[in-house]
Parts: C-alpha cells; sequence; structure tokens
C-alpha cells in the first residue's frame, strides 16, 4: 500500500503526540486543535456529533475515504483531531483524492 503526505503527516502527529482520537474525546478535550479527519465508516450519529463540535470550535473537517485507522495505527479509530497548527496547515494544502473538505471554517 503505497501512503499518500496526509497519511504520512497524520502518522507523524500521532507520533508526535499531537492527535487526539474520538467523538467524545473532541467534546470534552480543554487543547486547542486545528484540524478533525473524520472516517466515511463512522455513524450518522459520530458524523453529526463532529460536526456540531467543529462548528462551534470553528475546526475544518476532513472526511477520509481510506481507514483512518491504518493511518494512525489504532484498530477502530473513526475520529482524530490534530493539534499542531502547522502539520493541519500542510495536511489541508496536501488533500488528495481520498480526503474531502467537508467542513470549512478555519480560525
Amino acid at each position: 500500500m503505497i501512503r499518500n503526505k496526509v497519511d504520512s503527516l497524520l502518522g507523524f502527529a500521532v507520533k508526535s503526540g499531537k492527535a487526539i482520537y474520538g467523538a467524545d474525546t473532541l467534546e470534552s478535550s480543554k487543547k486547542r486543535y486545528h484540524i478533525i479527519f473524520l472516517c466515511n465508516t463512522a455513524t450518522e450519529n459520530t458524523k453529526k456529533k463532529v460536526l456540531a463540535v467543529a462548528e462551534k470550535k470553528r475546526v475544518p473537517v476532513v472526511l477520509s475515504d481510506n481507514m483512518l485507522e491504518n493511518a494512525v495505527g489504532r484498530k477502530n479509530c473513526k475520529v482524530v483531531a490534530v493539534l499542531d497548527k502547522q502539520m493541519s496547515e500542510a495536511m489541508l494544502l496536501r488533500l488528495g483524492e481520498n480526503y474531502r473538505l467537508i467542513g470549512s471554517e478555519v480560525k
């Protein structure tokens, strides 16, 4: 499997501790995140929850056609938020065919 640039950057964010996981964690987190990745296999309830949080905090949401669990190395991972601003900006610039921006609110 060939990894694209966004998958690589997402892996770096995870390894450096600059990522948080899960829709419930997004709601309760005091940390500031700059982009949210949402797997297309997430339930409708999870998608609604993530979009509501993203709208409230004005964070862009990217829908992933690939399984996020492959990119981040965590089983059954449906939601990942990146805490590093520069890494998030680099990811937004390099979105490829497997990712599409569905929430375009930018801080």
